[in-house]
Parts: structure tokens; sequence; C-alpha cells
């Protein structure tokens, strides 16, 4: 078991409001997926590679590097 992680699931809600997210913001399905979950579950922000995130409104995306520079505790 990983601390702090939660496991969401997809449902008929999430398909459908991740139809509307691939229409408005040119999303491929499974990123619309992963926009629906959090706008579902007021999730505001997420660690991607992926800059189609930042069409998303409401998400405010991280690289792997600014997450680190962002949020690590040992600060150089």
């Amino acid at each position: 078991m990983i601390n702090n992680l939660k496991v969401l699931l997809v449902d008929k809600l999430i398909i459908v409001e991740s139809l509307g997210i691939i229409e408005n913001f040119n999303l491929k399905p499974r990123d619309a997926i992963h926009a629906a979950v959090m706008k579902i579950n007021k999730i505001k922000e997420i660690v991607s590679e992926d800059a189609d995130f930042d069409k998303v409104e409401g998400i405010i995306r991280y690289d792997i590097k600014s997450f680190l520079e962002k949020f690590s505790k040992t600060k150089k």
C-alpha cells in the first residue's frame, strides 16, 4: 500500500464528462478521462509531462522538474 494514494473509479459520470472535455479542449480520450476524474473529484493539480493538460481550464500542471523544484523537501 502506498501512503496518501487513493484509487478513484471511472464510472458513467466520468465518461460523460470526458466526452465534453474531448469536444471542448480537443484532448485524447485517456487524457480527457484523467481530466474528468480531476474535475469530478475537485482535484486541481497534476504532475505530467503532457502539455495537453494546459488547455483544460481549472487544471494546474507541473512537469516533473518543476514539481520537484517547488515541492522538494530538500532545497539546494
